[in-house]
């Protein structure tokens, strides 16, 4: 039977690299050490306070000073500087020998942890817990109220690559100024050097020793960081970390702006066509500034609020650019090359090279420093205001798609069951257009209803009190789509069957047109109905009540004062009221690269990204493919018959040119060869008296009346 002993349970856990040990420590006489065994590391005097008292202890190999000799250990990994203790009582152990599981059932995991700090510490480089240089405001609630904020108050931590001292990596200061009307405010410059950091959760700390302090109890103390909000830093006031729950909360609380710590002279100028707003696609969309002699990029990444680079213009020759890099955090600052290729549209492609410490054009901007993979392309920067241009494809299209993201109707619950009654779809299509005068926004509606009216012109079931005008049109095309984002119909409900009853669908498609006079936008309905009359002119059944609003303002001599063509496509390019097309898509930028053409897009509705990446190709005379990609990039392996996310590709277009004869809608196609060419065009559509009966022209009465009234007042 064993005698009755004391024994107390020590939870250490190290917190540089993950260490957690258990010790058994007892106080009774002729017990010896069996299987436990202190690490190195942990051996050593140690400071810390707790519950208000501070404390010094001593580990060695097989004791701790205060808690007994060493009984038993487990343990993983190892910590150097800091140490957290978590014990338990004293249990009084009868008829029983002391084990691990008997002596440490009782700790609770959550109950506050006490820092220890190594009095004989080594310091350890600061870039893991804080690299940067920072203008502060701070405040200290056991000080002073309110918040000091003086323009030289500065934090900085910065590295020196490839220093031989490495003591000046493994340190950093924080300077105060003394602010008006707070007399508690600090003067003066505090060296920390750095014992290390872990995390909890989001929360990041790391501890730090004061190296002009010969004071323990101010000399150690704690930081705390955040890593989804980097603007402010807690620090403790006493050698305790588990005072410190989050940086707005902490006793002593900074506020802090990122600064670059030099100002660099500018050697050369940038294009003037660069300047402006952009946005880097291969940066989660960062926000970029161009001016002439800087490039400001701003990006938002995961962890923290916000990111900032500064590029500075070095030097210049043919078509590379080298520039002074000020990195994120603002120390030290390096160089790197740009090749980029001339402006054309709203875009700028370039790659970069890699970032050197020298400033030797020939050495950072040699061929070698750049990616020379077997497969490579651009990278771009895309205007964040961007300016429509002539779409490379235009007409009007009806198409399949095929993909993982379709396009769909933008209408909240789709397009009705029964919009107007009085009128029949003739065919509901997804329907593709670029129609407007300069040919540089495309339409998609997912459900588009095709039909005509009783003289055979296209009819728009979903405009109200349209005014007739005159449009140039570029093309029409049907389409079938494939992909994981198809285009959809955007009216409530989907469209109907049988929209108006008197109005016959011959075929529902989906419609993309390029008809405007520019050719500058896509137009795109994922379902729309074609439908002529009987004598074989189109009827747009969304535009069905024009001709009756145009007789009832004018009575029956309407036709013979003005007549005028009407297709859905020209009605909506000047009168964007008359016609709601699924998807409206702006052209700012076209090329060709790797073979393949590019085009991008701008949409105002795009809930997950405004710009959109094209790949585009003529398959024959009257057919091309077009794959969209799921943002602002297109993938190096996406080709035009990519439609889900393991190309990078959203949905693909199969679409087949369908003008008709009155849709006026001319087919364009530019594959980006040259996209520094100047195509913009007006189309002119010329009409003959014998052509149709429906053409824009001006009537013999209207020549007539005013010589009949000139005689009258001759006479």
């Amino acid at each position: 039977m064993a005698g009755t002993s004391w024994a107390c349970r020590v939870e250490s856990e190290m917190l540089l690299i993950t260490f957690i040990s258990f010790f058994v420590f007892i106080s009774i006489q002729g017990v010896a050490a069996k299987d436990c065994d202190i690490p190195f590391v942990v051996r050593g005097t140690w400071f810390y306070r707790e519950n208000g008292e501070y404390h010094t202890t001593e580990i060695n190999g097989d004791s701790m000073t205060g808690r007994g000799n060493c009984l038993l250990s487990h343990h993983s990994h190892h910590s150097i500087f800091l140490t957290k203790l978590n014990e338990s009582g004293c249990k009084t152990l009868r008829d029983q020998s002391p084990s691990l599981n008997t002596i440490c059932e009782g700790i609770n995991p959550d109950q506050q942890l006490i820092s220890l700090f190594a009095e004989n510490f080594v310091p350890v480089n600061c870039r893991s817990g804080l690299e940067g240089v920072w203008q502060f405001a701070y405040q200290n609630r056991f000080r002073f109220t309110g918040e000091c904020n003086h323009p030289g108050n500065v934090i900085q931590s910065c590295q020196t690559p490839g220093s031989q001292f490495l003591i000046t990596n493994q340190k950093f200061t924080i300077s105060y100024r003394k602010c008006d009307g707070m007399s508690e405010s600090l003067d003066g410059t505090v060296e920390f050097s750095c014992l290390g950091d872990w995390f909890v959760g989001k929360n990041h700390y790391f501890a730090v020793a004061n190296t002009k302090e010969s004071r323990k109890d101010e000399k150690f103390r704690c930081f705390l960081k955040n890593r989804d909000d980097d603007e402010y830093m807690g620090k403790s006031i006493t050698p305790e970390c588990n005072t410190l729950k989050s940086p707005e909360d902490s006793p002593e609380r900074y506020r802090m702006t990122p600064v670059k710590s030099e100002t660099v002279t500018p050697g050369c100028n940038l294009p003037l066509n660069f300047s402006g707003h952009w946005i880097n696609t291969a940066n989660i969309d960062a926000d970029v500034y161009i001016n002439q002699t800087h490039i400001v990029e701003t990006w938002h990444p995961d962890i923290g609020r916000s990111r900032k680079t500064v590029y500075i213009c070095k030097e210049s020759r043919d078509s590379r650019i080298l520039l002074t890099r000020l990195n994120v955090d603002g120390c030290q600052k390096d160089y790197i090359c740009y090749d980029i290729v001339p402006r054309h549209h709203n875009v700028i492609r370039y790659r970069k090279g890699l970032a050197m410490i020298k400033d030797d054009f020939h050495t950072v901007c040699s061929w070698t420093q750049f990616p020379a993979k077997n497969a490579w392309k651009y990278d771009l920067f895309l205007a964040k205001e961007p300016v429509p241009i002539r779409c490379p494809v235009a007409g009007m299209f009806r198409f399949q798609q095929n993909g993982d993201i379709k396009f769909q109707t933008r209408i909240l619950g789709g397009v009705t069951d029964s919009p107007r009654p009085e009128i029949h779809c003739m065919d509901s299509v997804s329907s593709f257009q670029v129609c407007d005068s300069g040919q540089k926004e495309m339409v998609i509606d997912a459900e588009f209803c095709l039909s005509t009216d009783t003289y055979g012109r296209p009819m728009d079931i979903y405009t109200r009190d349209p005014v007739p005008i005159r449009c140039p049109v570029a093309g029409k095309f049907k389409f079938t789509q494939k992909g994981d984002i198809k285009f959809e119909t955007r009216i409530l409900g989907g469209v109907t069957d049988s929209p108006r009853p008197d109005i016959y669908c011959k075929e529902n498609i989906s419609d993309f047109s390029v008809c405007d006079a520019e050719q500058k936008e896509m137009w795109i309905d994922e379902n729309y109905c074609l439908s002529v009359d009987y004598k074989g002119r189109p009827v747009d059944i969304y535009n069905h009540l024009l001709l009756r609003w145009y007789n009832s303002l004018f009575g029956g001599a309407g036709h013979a004062l003005l007549n005028f063509r009407l297709t859905g496509c020209c009605v909506a390019a000047t009168a964007g009221v008359l016609r709601d097309p699924d998807y409206k898509l702006k052209c700012i930028g076209f090329w060709k690269e790797n073979l393949r053409s590019y085009l991008i897009t701008y949409d105002e509705l795009d809930a997950f990204s405004r710009y959109r990446c094209w790949v585009y190709q003529r398959a024959d005379l009257t057919k091309i493919y077009m794959s969209q990609a799921l943002g602002p990039y297109c993938p190096l392996n996406q080709d035009v018959t990519s439609w889900n996310y393991t190309e990078g590709a959203a949905v693909h277009l199969n679409m087949e040119e369908y003008e008709r004869e009155r849709d006026q809608c001319p087919m364009n196609f530019d594959d980006g060869e040259n996209p520094w060419s100047t195509s913009e065009s007006y189309i002119q559509t010329f009409s003959f008296r014998g052509s149709s009966a429906d053409s824009m022209r001006i009537s013999i009465t209207a020549i007539l009346l005013p010589l009949t009234l000139l005689l009258i007042v001759r006479n």
